[in-house]
């Protein structure tokens, strides 16, 4: 018989807007974080299955897309020691946006090791912006609900968004 390793999920837990020390520096550090669970950890998942892993046993991956920075592997912690379902990784990094006001980075993560989990859908945006004067900047995401129109995205997936306005 084969031996297939677990589904987990991944969820991003870290920071989405950092600032530059100053408006005359590039560069951020950058809180990556993540959540990671055993599939027998999400209830109506189309992949559960009733045989928990130790998620201790992942390894989890981050990487930006643009500079194709990759970091890791991590061992997950355990959230709680009595649950061996949920685990949590976290890293500090440091990007540049050059000579940019403001800039977005898209962050890939992923899961290995005993367990195995690579989906663009838990991409996320991370946006770094100097400090500066008649500037505002932002972003997020939404769930989508109720799609329509000629490209219309999945239901119920993750949609991330951002915006720069200078005066």
């Amino acid at each position: 018989f084969d031996i297939l390793d677990e589904d987990a999920r991944i969820y991003y837990t870290g920071s989405q807007f950092v600032s530059t020390a100053s408006s005359s520096s590039s560069s951020a550090t950058v809180t990556l974080s993540a959540t990671v669970r055993d599939i027998t950890a999400e209830t109506g998942d189309a992949a559960y299955d009733p045989l928990a892993g130790d998620i201790r046993n992942a390894r989890v991956f981050f990487k930006i897309n643009e500079t194709n920075q990759q970091f890791g592997p991590f061992t997950p912690g355990l959230v709680n020691a009595a649950d061996l379902k949920t685990g949590t990784v976290t890293t500090n990094i440091t990007l540049d946006i050059g000579a940019s006001d403001s800039k977005q980075f898209t962050l890939s993560m992923w899961v290995e090791g005993y367990y195995t989990r690579n989906a663009s859908t838990d991409n996320e945006v991370i946006t770094i912006s100097k400090p500066i004067g008649d500037f505002i900047t932002g972003g997020g995401y939404i769930i989508t609900s109720n799609v329509t129109g000629l490209i219309a995205p999945k239901q119920g997936v993750k949609n991330n968004f951002g915006f720069n306005v200078k005066y």
